[in-house]
Parts: structure tokens; sequence; C-alpha cells
């Protein structure tokens, strides 16, 4: 997996953004790196869970645990703009590492329990809520 790419677009994300902001931007920098580089985590970690379809009990608690740390973290990005400490760019990486979380934990529960039917829209082939009796009319 070309990891190396993935760290030079998070470094190149949290440096271009650095330079708009009031706050040091070494600080800043720093900052977003560290919040880009964990969604950027996730990338890796879902391409080896669906190339493998192999699902271990450690894999799930780290999923676990990451979900945990993702809803803290925005109920901290909910409070700071209340405050009225606004920083829109990290609120937009923290956004973005919450629908990757979504998709690899989407990923995870597929390949763990197979049977469980995700729904992907309204199917033409199944049957009306009034049953048979609909159509006959």
């Amino acid at each position: 997996f070309p990891i190396l790419r993935v760290v030079l677009v998070c470094a190149t994300l949290a440096l271009g953004l650095s330079w708009f902001t009031k706050y040091g931007v070494v600080t800043y920098a720093s900052l977003a790196f560290s919040i880009f580089l964990e969604a950027g985590a996730l990338i890796p970690q879902r391409h080896l869970l669906l190339a493998t379809k192999r699902v271990s009990p450690l894999t799930g608690q780290a999923v676990l645990f990451l979900a945990l740390s993702r809803a803290v973290r925005l109920l901290m990005w909910g409070v700071l703009y209340h405050e009225g400490d606004t920083q829109h760019a990290l609120m937009a990486a923290d956004a973005l590492h919450c629908v990757m979380l979504g998709r690899f934990v989407h990923a995870y529960v597929r390949l763990l329990v197979p049977r469980i039917i995700v729904p992907t829209g309204p199917d033409s082939n199944a049957p009306s809520p009034r049953g048979r009796a609909s159509h006959a009319a």
C-alpha cells in the first residue's frame, strides 16, 4: 500500500491550511497533521480488511475505541464552536475522519456478520407492504 503518498497528502493539507490561520504555523500545522494522519490511517486498514476479508477481535476493539474517540472529539468541536472558537478546517478534517470511520465500520460489520442485509435503496423485486392483494386490483 502506498503509505508514503498518504503521509505526503496529509502533510501538504496540514501545511497548506496552516497559512490561513491566526494561530502559529508550527502549532496549527502539527495539530492539523495529526488529525489528517489519523484519518489517513484508516485507508490502509480498510484496504487490508476488504482484501483479506478476515476480522480479528483486536480489530473490533480498535474500531470500537476509535469510534468512541471520534464521538468525544465531535462533542469537543461542538463545545468549541458554541464558545466561538471556530477552526473550520480542523472541524472539516475531523468530519472527514468520521465519514471514513463510518465506511470502515460498515465494511467491518458486513464481514463480521455476512447475514446482515444492509439496505442500499428501494428494491423493485420486494413485495409491496400491502401484499399481493394490491396487485390484483
